[in-house]
C-alpha cells in the first residue's frame, strides 16, 4: 500500500468521505434504517462514485487511491440520523482514523463518509478532522469549527451525482467532533507490519453544516447537515515512522 499526501497534513493514504449535496430545497428529517453489509456490486458502485467526486474538489483527490481500504464487499454501513436539504435518505455512514507517529511528534486524521442508495448512491458527505501533538502520542479526538486552518481542523466537502455531472459544495460555517471508540478486532484485508498496523475501530462522530459555497455546477445554492452524535464502524490506520 502507498503512502499518499493531502497538502503538508495528510502523510499516510487517507479515504473517506465524501458529502452530500442534491437538489432538494427544505431540510428534510432524517430516515433511518439499519446497517448493511455491502455486496460487491453495491461496494463497486459506492467505490466508482467517489472516484468520480475525487477530482472535483482537488484536496479530495486521495479518495481515488484509498476508497477501497474502507469500502468493499461485506464491510458494514450503518443507516444514521442525517438532517440535510440535500436529499432524501436513508443514508449510511463508515469511518476511517489515522494515527500517525514519527520520532518526534504524532498526529491523527478522522473521516466520516456518508452516502444515500447503497445501490445508486447520488448524494455524499466527507467531514474530515485532523489532529496534531508535539509528543509522539496521537490524538484520539477534536473538535472544531469548520473551515480553520491551523494545526486542528475540521473540514467538509458536499457531493450530488447526477450521471456525469458532480455539483459540488465546501462548508463554510459550522463545527464538527470527532473521538476514537474502542479499538476492536485487527481487519481481515489489511496484513499488520512493523510501520503500519489495522483494527475495526468505531468513530464518535457529530457535525452541523450551516453554510456552504458552491462550485462545479453549485449555482449560488447554498447547503445544510448535520448529524448527532453518534457511532459509525470503521477501520483505524495506525503509522510508525
Amino acid at each position: 500500500m502507498g503512502v499518499s499526501m493531502n497538502k503538508t497534513r495528510l502523510v499516510v493514504p487517507i479515504i473517506v468521505a465524501a458529502v452530500c449535496a442534491a437538489c432538494g430545497g427544505d431540510s428534510t428529517a432524517p430516515v433511518v434504517g439499519g446497517a448493511l453489509h455491502l455486496s460487491a456490486d453495491q461496494a463497486a458502485t459506492v467505490k466508482s462514485r467517489i472516484v468520480q467526486l475525487a477530482p472535483v474538489h482537488p484536496e479530495l483527490a486521495w479518495l481515488a487511491d484509498s476508497i477501497s481500504l474502507v469500502i468493499g464487499t461485506g464491510v458494514q454501513v450503518d443507516s444514521v440520523g442525517l438532517t440535510t436539504d440535500l436529499g432524501s435518505g436513508p443514508f449510511y455512514a463508515v469511518g476511517l482514523q489515522r494515527a500517525i507517529t514519527t520520532s518526534v511528534n504524532a498526529s491523527a486524521t478522522f473521516d466520516v463518509i456518508l452516502f444515500n442508495n447503497p445501490s445508486n448512491p447520488t448524494d455524499f458527505v466527507i467531514v474530515d478532522g485532523w489532529a496534531q501533538s508535539s509528543t509522539t502520542t496521537a490524538p484520539t479526538a477534536i473538535s472544531r469549527t469548520l473551515g480553520t486552518t491551523t494545526s486542528n481542523s475540521v473540514t467538509a466537502h458536499l457531493f450530488h451525482v447526477a450521471g456525469t455531472v458532480v455539483t459540488a459544495w465546501r462548508a463554510t460555517a459550522g463545527s464538527a467532533s470527532f473521538s476514537r471508540g474502542v479499538e476492536g478486532a485487527p481487519c481481515a484485508s489489511i496484513v499488520s507490519k512493523p510501520t503500519l498496523s489495522c483494527s475495526t475501530t468505531p468513530l464518535h462522530a457529530s457535525f452541523a453544516i450551516t453554510a456552504t459555497s458552491s462550485d462545479n455546477g453549485g449555482s449560488g445554492t447554498t447547503r445544510s447537515a448535520s448529524l448527532s452524535a453518534v457511532d459509525v464502524p470503521g477501520i483505524l490506520l495506525k503509522f510508525q515512522f
